[in-house]
Protein backbone atom coordinates (compact mmCIF):
# COMPACT_ATOMS: atom_id res chain seq x y z
CA UNK A 1 0.00 0.00 0.00
CA UNK A 2 0.93 3.70 -1.06
CA UNK A 3 0.30 6.22 1.46
CA UNK A 4 0.09 9.61 0.70
CA UNK A 5 -0.95 13.17 1.90
CA UNK A 6 -4.12 14.59 0.55
CA UNK A 7 -3.54 18.61 -0.32
CA UNK A 8 -6.19 20.97 -1.45
CA UNK A 9 -5.07 23.13 -4.45
CA UNK A 10 -7.13 26.45 -5.41
CA UNK A 11 -6.51 27.82 -8.99
CA UNK A 12 -7.88 31.50 -8.53
CA UNK A 13 -8.55 33.26 -11.83
CA UNK A 14 -10.65 36.81 -12.09
CA UNK A 15 -14.32 35.07 -12.33
CA UNK A 16 -14.07 31.66 -10.99
CA UNK A 17 -12.36 29.77 -8.40
CA UNK A 18 -11.24 25.97 -9.16
CA UNK A 19 -10.85 23.71 -6.04
CA UNK A 20 -9.20 20.34 -5.86
CA UNK A 21 -8.36 17.52 -3.76
CA UNK A 22 -5.30 15.50 -4.42
CA UNK A 23 -3.57 12.67 -3.30
CA UNK A 24 -0.06 12.30 -3.77
CA UNK A 25 2.74 9.57 -3.38
CA UNK A 26 5.32 9.17 -4.85
CA UNK A 27 4.59 7.59 -7.87
CA UNK A 28 1.14 9.51 -8.66
CA UNK A 29 -1.25 11.81 -8.40
CA UNK A 30 -4.88 11.47 -7.87
CA UNK A 31 -7.75 13.63 -8.27
CA UNK A 32 -9.75 13.54 -5.18
CA UNK A 33 -12.35 15.93 -4.91
CA UNK A 34 -13.56 18.95 -7.58
CA UNK A 35 -15.24 22.19 -7.17
CA UNK A 36 -16.03 25.34 -8.84
CA UNK A 37 -17.69 28.69 -7.67
CA UNK A 38 -18.28 32.02 -9.82
CA UNK A 39 -16.73 35.18 -7.76
CA UNK A 40 -19.90 37.28 -9.96
CA UNK A 41 -22.20 34.89 -8.52
CA UNK A 42 -20.79 34.45 -5.10
CA UNK A 43 -20.21 38.66 -4.85
CA UNK A 44 -16.45 38.24 -4.07
CA UNK A 45 -12.93 36.63 -4.27
CA UNK A 46 -13.55 35.27 -0.63
CA UNK A 47 -17.04 34.01 -1.21
CA UNK A 48 -16.16 32.49 -4.02
CA UNK A 49 -13.40 30.28 -2.57
CA UNK A 50 -15.57 28.98 0.56
CA UNK A 51 -17.99 28.63 -1.34
CA UNK A 52 -15.88 26.28 -3.94
CA UNK A 53 -14.05 24.64 -0.52
CA UNK A 54 -17.25 24.17 1.11
CA UNK A 55 -18.56 21.87 -1.77
CA UNK A 56 -15.11 19.52 -0.87
CA UNK A 57 -15.95 16.52 0.92
CA UNK A 58 -12.65 16.97 2.77
CA UNK A 59 -11.88 20.38 5.26
CA UNK A 60 -8.67 21.85 5.09
CA UNK A 61 -6.83 25.05 6.81
CA UNK A 62 -3.90 25.32 4.14
CA UNK A 63 -4.08 25.26 0.41
CA UNK A 64 -1.47 25.41 -2.56
CA UNK A 65 -2.53 28.41 -4.62
CA UNK A 66 -2.33 29.10 -8.79
CA UNK A 67 -2.68 32.56 -9.55
CA UNK A 68 -4.10 34.01 -12.95
CA UNK A 69 -5.19 37.10 -14.57
CA UNK A 70 -3.54 39.84 -16.44
CA UNK A 71 -1.85 41.50 -13.46
CA UNK A 72 1.13 38.76 -13.47
CA UNK A 73 3.51 39.58 -16.24
CA UNK A 74 5.57 37.49 -17.84
CA UNK A 75 8.44 37.89 -20.25
CA UNK A 76 10.56 35.82 -22.13
CA UNK A 77 14.18 37.32 -22.03
CA UNK A 78 17.22 36.01 -23.75
CA UNK A 79 20.75 37.40 -22.12
CA UNK A 80 24.76 36.56 -23.11
CA UNK A 81 25.70 33.57 -21.03
CA UNK A 82 27.03 34.76 -17.55
CA UNK A 83 28.00 32.43 -14.62
CA UNK A 84 25.07 31.54 -12.59
CA UNK A 85 25.70 33.55 -9.34
CA UNK A 86 25.20 36.75 -11.66
CA UNK A 87 21.65 35.86 -13.20
CA UNK A 88 19.61 37.98 -10.26
CA UNK A 89 21.42 41.06 -11.22
CA UNK A 90 20.82 40.44 -14.65
CA UNK A 91 17.52 39.81 -14.32
CA UNK A 92 16.71 42.89 -11.78
CA UNK A 93 18.04 44.68 -14.82
CA UNK A 94 15.82 42.87 -17.42
CA UNK A 95 13.16 43.56 -15.12
CA UNK A 96 13.78 47.39 -14.54
CA UNK A 97 13.24 47.66 -18.79
CA UNK A 98 10.17 45.29 -19.80
CA UNK A 99 7.85 45.35 -16.05
CA UNK A 100 5.26 47.86 -16.45
CA UNK A 101 5.13 47.58 -12.51
CA UNK A 102 7.35 49.71 -10.05
CA UNK A 103 10.31 47.38 -9.51
CA UNK A 104 9.62 48.07 -5.81
CA UNK A 105 5.93 47.49 -5.68
CA UNK A 106 6.35 43.94 -7.50
CA UNK A 107 8.06 40.05 -6.71
CA UNK A 108 10.51 39.09 -9.62
CA UNK A 109 10.73 35.34 -9.82
CA UNK A 110 12.63 33.72 -12.77
CA UNK A 111 12.76 29.96 -14.88
CA UNK A 112 15.94 29.03 -16.64
CA UNK A 113 15.38 27.75 -19.71
CA UNK A 114 18.29 25.92 -20.61
CA UNK A 115 18.90 27.82 -24.09
CA UNK A 116 20.49 25.12 -26.10
CA UNK A 117 22.32 28.34 -27.32
CA UNK A 118 25.82 28.24 -25.78
CA UNK A 119 26.19 31.68 -26.13
CA UNK A 120 22.95 32.94 -24.14
CA UNK A 121 20.86 32.30 -21.25
CA UNK A 122 17.28 32.18 -21.63
CA UNK A 123 14.70 32.88 -18.99
CA UNK A 124 10.81 33.27 -18.18
CA UNK A 125 10.87 36.50 -16.06
CA UNK A 126 8.22 36.80 -13.71
CA UNK A 127 6.86 39.65 -12.30
CA UNK A 128 3.91 39.52 -9.27
CA UNK A 129 2.62 42.89 -8.25
CA UNK A 130 2.56 41.93 -3.83
CA UNK A 131 -0.34 43.64 -3.92
CA UNK A 132 -1.98 40.99 -6.01
CA UNK A 133 -0.40 38.63 -3.28
CA UNK A 134 -1.22 40.50 -0.73
CA UNK A 135 -5.22 40.36 -2.00
CA UNK A 136 -5.17 36.92 -2.85
CA UNK A 137 -3.90 36.16 0.75
CA UNK A 138 -6.18 37.56 2.23
CA UNK A 139 -8.98 36.43 0.39
CA UNK A 140 -7.77 33.01 1.46
CA UNK A 141 -7.72 33.92 5.01
CA UNK A 142 -11.08 35.58 5.33
CA UNK A 143 -12.70 32.11 3.70
CA UNK A 144 -10.78 29.93 6.04
CA UNK A 145 -7.57 29.09 4.07
CA UNK A 146 -4.36 29.89 4.86
CA UNK A 147 -1.98 30.08 1.89
CA UNK A 148 0.91 27.52 1.95
CA UNK A 149 2.50 28.39 -1.54
CA UNK A 150 1.83 30.55 -4.43
CA UNK A 151 2.73 30.27 -8.26
CA UNK A 152 1.67 31.63 -11.19
CA UNK A 153 -0.97 29.47 -13.09
CA UNK A 154 1.35 29.59 -16.20
CA UNK A 155 3.84 27.21 -14.92
CA UNK A 156 1.29 25.48 -13.48
CA UNK A 157 -0.22 24.81 -16.55
CA UNK A 158 3.09 24.01 -18.39
CA UNK A 159 3.26 21.29 -15.14
CA UNK A 160 -0.16 19.86 -15.83
CA UNK A 161 0.80 19.33 -19.52
CA UNK A 162 3.79 17.86 -18.73
CA UNK A 163 2.46 15.67 -16.15
CA UNK A 164 0.41 13.95 -18.48
CA UNK A 165 1.97 14.05 -21.56
CA UNK A 166 5.71 13.60 -20.15
CA UNK A 167 8.73 14.56 -22.18
CA UNK A 168 8.06 14.85 -25.94
CA UNK A 169 11.30 14.00 -27.42
CA UNK A 170 11.84 15.66 -31.20
CA UNK A 171 8.46 17.52 -31.07
CA UNK A 172 7.68 21.42 -31.19
CA UNK A 173 4.38 21.85 -29.58
CA UNK A 174 2.44 24.59 -27.70
CA UNK A 175 0.09 24.93 -25.14
CA UNK A 176 -2.83 27.34 -25.35
CA UNK A 177 -5.28 28.18 -22.56
CA UNK A 178 -7.92 30.83 -22.89
CA UNK A 179 -8.51 32.04 -19.31
CA UNK A 180 -11.44 34.93 -18.32
CA UNK A 181 -9.31 37.97 -19.12
CA UNK A 182 -6.12 36.12 -20.05
CA UNK A 183 -4.84 34.25 -23.09
CA UNK A 184 -1.00 32.12 -22.17
CA UNK A 185 0.68 31.11 -25.70
CA UNK A 186 3.52 28.37 -24.18
CA UNK A 187 5.63 27.05 -26.91
CA UNK A 188 7.40 23.65 -25.73
CA UNK A 189 10.34 21.80 -27.38
CA UNK A 190 11.92 19.12 -26.11
CA UNK A 191 9.96 19.06 -23.00
CA UNK A 192 11.53 22.32 -22.48
CA UNK A 193 10.06 25.78 -22.44
CA UNK A 194 11.47 28.38 -24.82
CA UNK A 195 8.25 30.91 -25.51
CA UNK A 196 5.61 32.31 -23.15
CA UNK A 197 3.17 35.13 -24.47
CA UNK A 198 0.32 36.15 -22.35
CA UNK A 199 -2.50 37.87 -24.20
CA UNK A 200 -5.13 40.42 -22.79
CA UNK A 201 -7.39 38.40 -24.33
CA UNK A 202 -10.26 36.39 -23.04
CA UNK A 203 -13.69 35.21 -22.26
CA UNK A 204 -14.64 38.69 -21.48
CA UNK A 205 -13.89 39.61 -24.71
CA UNK A 206 -16.45 37.41 -26.06
CA UNK A 207 -18.66 38.98 -22.99
CA UNK A 208 -18.11 42.37 -24.10
CA UNK A 209 -18.57 42.25 -27.59
CA UNK A 210 -21.74 40.32 -27.02
CA UNK A 211 -22.82 42.79 -24.78
CA UNK A 212 -22.19 46.12 -26.94
CA UNK A 213 -23.42 44.77 -30.09
CA UNK A 214 -26.84 43.04 -28.99
CA UNK A 215 -27.29 45.48 -26.36
CA UNK A 216 -27.38 43.09 -23.45
CA UNK A 217 -26.06 43.05 -19.50
CA UNK A 218 -22.77 41.66 -19.14
CA UNK A 219 -24.27 38.60 -17.56
CA UNK A 220 -26.77 37.89 -19.93
CA UNK A 221 -24.21 38.25 -22.82
CA UNK A 222 -22.05 35.48 -20.52
CA UNK A 223 -25.42 33.18 -20.42
CA UNK A 224 -25.94 33.87 -24.21
CA UNK A 225 -22.39 32.81 -24.96
CA UNK A 226 -22.73 29.71 -22.65
CA UNK A 227 -25.50 28.51 -24.86
CA UNK A 228 -24.52 28.78 -27.77
CA UNK A 229 -21.47 26.76 -26.53
CA UNK A 230 -24.42 24.20 -26.14
CA UNK A 231 -25.51 24.71 -29.53
CA UNK A 232 -28.89 26.12 -27.30
CA UNK A 233 -30.71 28.41 -29.79
CA UNK A 234 -29.26 32.24 -29.84
CA UNK A 235 -30.15 35.21 -31.21
CA UNK A 236 -29.24 36.12 -35.02
CA UNK A 237 -25.77 37.57 -35.39
CA UNK A 238 -24.51 35.83 -32.14
CA UNK A 239 -21.81 33.58 -34.46
CA UNK A 240 -20.67 36.00 -36.60
CA UNK A 241 -19.95 38.25 -33.56
CA UNK A 242 -18.05 34.75 -31.63
CA UNK A 243 -16.26 34.63 -35.29
CA UNK A 244 -15.20 38.28 -35.18
CA UNK A 245 -13.56 37.64 -31.54
CA UNK A 246 -11.74 34.07 -32.86
CA UNK A 247 -10.19 36.46 -36.10
CA UNK A 248 -8.75 38.62 -32.93
CA UNK A 249 -7.21 35.68 -31.13
CA UNK A 250 -6.14 33.92 -34.41
CA UNK A 251 -4.23 37.04 -35.11
CA UNK A 252 -2.48 37.08 -31.86
CA UNK A 253 -0.98 33.71 -32.43
CA UNK A 254 -0.02 34.57 -35.73
CA UNK A 255 2.04 37.03 -34.62
CA UNK A 256 3.41 34.92 -31.31
CA UNK A 257 4.52 32.63 -34.59
CA UNK A 258 6.26 35.00 -36.19
CA UNK A 259 8.27 35.97 -33.72
CA UNK A 260 9.42 32.81 -32.43
CA UNK A 261 10.55 32.41 -36.47
CA UNK A 262 11.96 36.04 -37.30
CA UNK A 263 13.53 36.88 -33.08
CA UNK A 264 14.03 33.31 -31.12
CA UNK A 265 15.40 32.20 -35.14
CA UNK A 266 13.03 29.15 -33.91
CA UNK A 267 10.87 26.65 -35.58
CA UNK A 268 7.08 27.75 -34.81
CA UNK A 269 5.49 25.12 -33.00
CA UNK A 270 3.57 22.27 -35.49
CA UNK A 271 0.97 20.98 -32.97
CA UNK A 272 -0.79 23.27 -30.34
CA UNK A 273 -2.69 21.55 -27.17
CA UNK A 274 -5.85 24.08 -26.35
CA UNK A 275 -7.46 24.31 -22.88
CA UNK A 276 -9.35 26.65 -20.69
CA UNK A 277 -13.36 27.52 -20.85
CA UNK A 278 -13.31 28.78 -24.56
CA UNK A 279 -12.43 25.47 -25.84
CA UNK A 280 -16.26 25.16 -25.82
CA UNK A 281 -16.80 27.63 -28.25
CA UNK A 282 -17.85 26.95 -31.99
CA UNK A 283 -15.21 26.93 -34.45
CA UNK A 284 -12.76 27.80 -32.21
CA UNK A 285 -10.53 24.95 -32.37
CA UNK A 286 -10.86 24.75 -36.06
CA UNK A 287 -9.76 28.52 -36.58
CA UNK A 288 -6.57 27.83 -34.85
CA UNK A 289 -5.74 24.59 -37.24
CA UNK A 290 -5.46 27.20 -39.64
CA UNK A 291 -2.61 28.34 -38.37
CA UNK A 292 -0.98 25.43 -36.12
CA UNK A 293 -2.62 22.00 -36.31
CA UNK A 294 -4.81 21.59 -32.57
CA UNK A 295 -6.41 19.33 -30.71
CA UNK A 296 -7.78 19.84 -27.03
CA UNK A 297 -5.47 18.75 -23.90
CA UNK A 298 -6.43 15.21 -22.00
CA UNK A 299 -5.44 15.92 -18.41
CA UNK A 300 -6.25 12.51 -17.59
CA UNK A 301 -3.86 10.88 -19.28
CA UNK A 302 -1.72 10.02 -16.47
CA UNK A 303 -3.78 11.69 -13.52
CA UNK A 304 -5.92 9.38 -11.86
CA UNK A 305 -9.09 10.40 -9.76
CA UNK A 306 -11.58 8.96 -7.69
CA UNK A 307 -14.57 7.34 -9.73
CA UNK A 308 -16.77 7.14 -6.71
CA UNK A 309 -16.70 10.48 -5.73
CA UNK A 310 -15.92 11.94 -9.42
CA UNK A 311 -18.27 11.17 -11.90
CA UNK A 312 -17.78 10.74 -16.10
CA UNK A 313 -20.15 13.96 -16.27
CA UNK A 314 -17.62 16.14 -13.92
CA UNK A 315 -14.21 14.91 -16.00
CA UNK A 316 -15.67 15.85 -18.87
CA UNK A 317 -16.22 19.69 -17.15
CA UNK A 318 -12.96 19.61 -15.40
CA UNK A 319 -10.61 18.26 -18.46
CA UNK A 320 -10.89 21.49 -20.44
CA UNK A 321 -10.56 23.67 -17.79
CA UNK A 322 -8.64 21.87 -14.88
CA UNK A 323 -4.42 21.47 -16.73
CA UNK A 324 -2.77 24.30 -13.94
CA UNK A 325 -5.22 23.12 -11.05
CA UNK A 326 -3.42 19.43 -12.19
CA UNK A 327 0.09 20.95 -12.61
CA UNK A 328 0.24 22.51 -8.90
CA UNK A 329 -1.62 19.15 -7.89
CA UNK A 330 0.99 16.67 -9.46
CA UNK A 331 3.92 18.41 -7.78
CA UNK A 332 5.36 16.38 -5.47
Amino acid sequence: MFFGKKKLILDIDSNIIKAGVFLNTSKSSKLLDYSTASVNQAGSVSQAILMAVNNLSSKFKKANVAIGGREVFIQHIVLNKTPQEQWPEQIMAEAETYVPYEISSVNINYVNLNSVDSDKNEFLLIATPRQLIAQVQQDCLDAGIQCESMESAVISLANGFEYNYGILRDQNIAVLEVREDRTSFIGILNGKIYFVKNIDFGLSNYDQALSDQLQLSIAEAESLRKNFCLNKEVPQGTAEIVNSLHDSLQSELTTATQFIKEVLLKEPPTNLFLTGSATCLPNLAQRISDIIACEPINIFLNTQYDEQKIKKLDIEEVNPIGAALVGLGSNF
